[in-house]
């Protein structure tokens, strides 16, 4: 599982409802998104790092990072926090889960739009290239293609082959917000093409930001855990 060391980690580890069995990533960069939202940057969270995360008993970092490999200084930058973070997880013997994230240094082209759509897959795809080769041990990757755009599955799969041939380092797919059954399919074509597995968020627990704290075990029981059964199958 994975905890972020403000709400999440410490606590659960103190309370002790995390299995000894059981390992977690903990996050490492600043929550939020601040910034120019063309130019972006990850910071490191404030009096935290990664000997602090192996001492409370982490299996693994994970680092969020916006990039865009045309970005110029601001993929320099990005580069620079990568090398930085490789740096210290060799150095504390702990595995590094980076997770780059695509967006527009073009404010004419806004996330979300069709256009930035069909420039998505190269960026997607030449991100896990260049990254990798900076030594992560695993890359958390957005799927290619927009399935907001995008429906073919045969494009879907073409995409997925090409993001395998070029990551250089085992790949997860995270479902990045959409719905349930979308990302099921997703990792389902993400697998046949090589994907190693998926680290799942929302698209298997979104349900529980509405629920009544009544209602939440229910939820778990029903929806959630038959997700997770059903993704691990496929994967």
């Amino acid at each position: 599982v994975m905890l972020d060391p403000v709400y999440s980690a410490p606590q659960a580890i103190v309370d002790g409802v995390l299995p000894g069995n059981i390992g977690f990533l903990s996050a490492l960069e600043e929550q939020g998104y601040l910034g120019d939202p063309c130019s972006r940057q990850t910071t490191l969270l404030s009096g935290w790092s990664v000997a602090k995360a192996k001492r409370l008993g982490a299996s693994g970092i994970k680092l969020l990072l916006f990039y865009h490999p045309d970005a110029g200084e601001a993929t320099d930058r990005q580069e620079q926090t990568v090398r930085a973070v490789t740096t210290d997880c060799a150095r504390y013997e702990i595995p590094l889960f980076l997770e780059p994230m695509a967006y527009s240094f073009d404010s004419r082209v806004p996330h979300g739009s069709g256009e930035f759509a069909l420039q998505r897959r190269s960026i997607v795809i030449e991100s896990a290239k260049r990254l990798g080769a900076l030594g992560p041990d695993v890359l958390k990757m957005q799927f290619p293609i927009d399935a907001q755009h995008e429906q073919d599955q045969h494009i879907w799969k073409d995409a997925c082959e090409e993001l395998n041939a070029g990551a250089p380092v085992p790949w997860a797919l995270l479902s990045g917000g959409d719905p349930y059954d979308t990302f099921k399919t997703q990792l389902r074509i993400a697998c046949e093409a090589g994907c190693s597995g998926f680290m799942v968020g929302r698209a298997l627990w979104i349900e529980m930001m509405s629920a009544q704290e009544s209602e939440r075990r229910k939820v778990i029981d029903d929806v959630i855990l038959p997700r997770f059964d059903e993704l691990s199958d496929i994967a």
